[in-house]
Parts: C-alpha cells; sequence; structure tokens
C-alpha cells in the first residue's frame, strides 16, 4: 500500500511539472505587456540640474536610492574631485551633475 500512495504522489508531482511547463510561459507572454500601452517612464519636467538639487535636498533617503550614498557624501566627492582637479565644470555641466 505504501508503493502505491508513492506512485500516486508521484504521478501527480510529475503532472503539476507539465503544467508548470505550459502555465510558466503563457504567464510571461501575458504579463510582459498585458495587452497596455506602453507608457514613458521618465517623465519628469524638472531639468537635470533640478533634479539634482531636488534629490540632494530632500527626503536622505531619496538620495541613498538614487546614488547608493547619502547627501553629504555625494557632495565630499563632487569637493575631492574638484580639489584634486580630477573632474572641473565643464560648458554648463557641473562637476555635481556628472557625477
Amino acid at each position: 500500500m505504501n508503493s502505491r500512495v508513492d506512485d500516486l504522489v508521484r504521478r501527480r508531482a510529475e503532472d503539476e511539472d507539465e503544467m508548470m511547463l505550459f502555465i510558466l510561459p503563457a504567464v510571461y507572454l501575458f504579463s510582459s505587456n498585458g495587452g497596455r500601452e506602453k507608457r514613458p517612464r521618465h517623465t519628469s519636467r524638472l531639468s537635470d540640474r533640478e533634479k539634482l538639487k531636488e534629490t540632494l535636498e530632500r527626503h536622505p533617503k531619496n538620495c541613498c536610492v538614487a546614488f547608493r550614498m547619502e547627501p553629504i557624501v555625494f557632495r565630499e566627492i563632487a569637493d575631492l574631485l574638484k580639489r584634486e582637479h580630477l573632474l572641473r565644470d565643464t560648458r554648463g555641466v557641473r562637476v555635481d551633475e556628472r557625477l
């Protein structure tokens, strides 16, 4: 009787595996666009300089998400790069914007 139960469990697992081979690709195909039209992702009306200023001056977590560092660290790196003449402001693009 134990082998009979094992056979039933094994068959059910095989059936589930076969079903997943059909379901997973179908889910992927339907979910990739889902019949919805594509929308632009980056639609901010702010200039690059304004976006940078907003990111650095608002909540510190926003800066950590965007730049993977706190605002004070970002500013210190920009100052170090300027001080050591590794980067400089050029054609209207500041060091912090380039960073």
